[in-house]
């Protein structure tokens, strides 16, 4: 008689996501050490350029399926049944999902490019087996994540951030004398690191050994699916959309009064936002860790509060850590900066200090919506967040003594009204 494995708890399960998260976030950003070296401010912000919509045609065809599929696997398991079902009829849907969100990169290749104003075709060229690849790894990652075993998505992450390091860093090298060519290269690295990660998801699905269910369940359909999915996905896909907008409008207002808006969007995107966001991936297995036990709502409370708590725990440190030394950070990871630059980059961390906070508090309270099944209260929220962005930034950016640092004022007022509001979704949920 097999001996069925012994559950993560809660903190357990957190810590290896955020241990796994904060790895790979930090290995990303030692790569970027040398890239920005190799591709300078103007090649960052022509990477920075691509990658939202991307991250947008990623949010359609794979954002919140982890999510989505754990709390689904999860509540399968719970009843005595078997995940393997809910994986399988997932993985035969979204690898069409996904597919057909890499046809239609490939297709708009030509359409985004001339909206950006830049030559950015190949760049969409390299990017987009990546929608496909990911959508299916988002599978891989829901079923582990549903059987409360994060280990794989941990390892994945990790192994995923050190490929495209390796890859970025000697392609780049490569082509360092063309800026477009090497970003391109470095976009096609993306590719070949989500091909690593997919690799490895299948030969731990096919190495998993799990318990015999209770009882055969029957596969759920497309439909019902779909119909637990797509409002995880609608929550997720909202700050995605933001970033797309960004990319466009603040380049654009920036163009009115500077030659290198480029380089000042690569500064903020490339730099601050990824220096920010550390503490936001490492408080990422709180969020990821509660969805899955807050599908049978038992003890939701208690469950959401302890999240939150941890997350404030961990997030606020690091808010003043950045604030207090946004100067040596920035030269740690992007050493090839000018002085100049530097001082730009040190000014939009400082600004963007408080969103170390807000953001992962916002995070986290937005994950036990979805866990309790108001997704969609998650994405009216967040969408609220994204509205109250883009208004600062298009108010804030067009003045010319604001500039960039517009962007980092209408950071915070996004990520603050994401948290109020997810609070008093949550406070609003309980009392009823």
């Amino acid at each position: 008689m097999r001996v069925q494995r012994e559950r993560q708890g809660f903190l357990h399960g957190a810590f290896i996501i955020s241990l796994g998260s904060f790895f790979a976030k930090v290995i990303g950003a030692a790569a970027r050490i040398p890239l920005t070296g190799l591709l300078g401010a103007e090649g960052v912000g022509l990477y920075q350029l691509a990658y939202p919509f991307y991250c947008l045609l990623l949010t359609v065809s794979s954002a919140g399926l982890p999510s989505g599929i754990s709390r689904i696997v999860a509540r399968e398991e719970r009843a005595g049944g078997d995940g393997r079902t809910v994986f399988r009829t997932a993985f035969s849907l979204f690898f069409f999902v996904g597919m057909g969100g890499t046809i239609l990169m490939f297709a708009l290749r030509g359409v985004i490019s001339d909206l950006q104003g830049e030559d950015l075709r190949w760049c969409y060229v390299a990017l987009c087996p990546s929608v496909l690849l990911v959508s299916l790894l988002s599978v891989f990652r829901g079923y582990f994540q549903g059987k409360c075993d994060m280990l794989p998505t941990a390892f994945s992450e990790i192994g995923e951030q050190v490929v495209k390091g390796l890859f970025s860093i000697v392609l780049a090298w490569v082509f360092r004398r063309n800026t477009l060519h090497a970003v391109t290269a470095v976009l096609a690295a993306v590719s070949l690191s989500e091909g690593w990660a997919v690799f490895y998801m299948c030969r731990r699905y096919r190495a998993e050994r799990g318990v015999k269910p209770l009882y055969a369940s029957p596969p759920p359909t497309y439909k019902k699916l779909l119909s637990l999915t797509l409002p995880v996905a609608l929550a997720a896909a909202i700050l995605p959309l933001s970033q797309f907008i960004d990319s466009w409008l603040g380049v654009k207002l920036m163009r009115a009064y500077s030659e290198e808006a480029v380089a000042l969007y690569g500064l903020y995107a490339g730099g601050a936002v990824t220096l920010t966001g550390l503490p936001v991936s490492v408080c990422y297995g709180f969020a990821v860790s509660i969805i899955p036990r807050l599908s049978g709502k038992a003890g939701a409370r208690g469950k959401a509060l302890k999240a939150l708590g941890f997350t404030l725990l961990v997030s606020l440190p690091c808010a003043l850590v950045l604030f207090f030394f946004a100067r040596p950070l920035g030269g740690l990871f992007f050493r090839r900066l000018s002085a100049e630059r530097l001082d730009v980059l040190e000014t939009l961390v400082k600004i963007m200090a408080p969103t170390a906070v807000t953001h992962a508090c916002a995070q986290t309270l937005s994950a036990c919506l979805i866990g309790r099944g108001r997704a969609l209260r998650a994405a009216g929220n967040m969408a609220a967040a994204v509205a109250v962005k883009t208004a600062l930034v298009f108010f804030l950016v067009r003045a010319e003594n604001i500039s960039v640092a517009g962007m980092a004022f209408a950071a915070n007022g996004c990520y603050l009204t994401a948290f109020v509001l997810n609070l008093i979704s949550s406070l609003r949920r309980e009392r009823a």
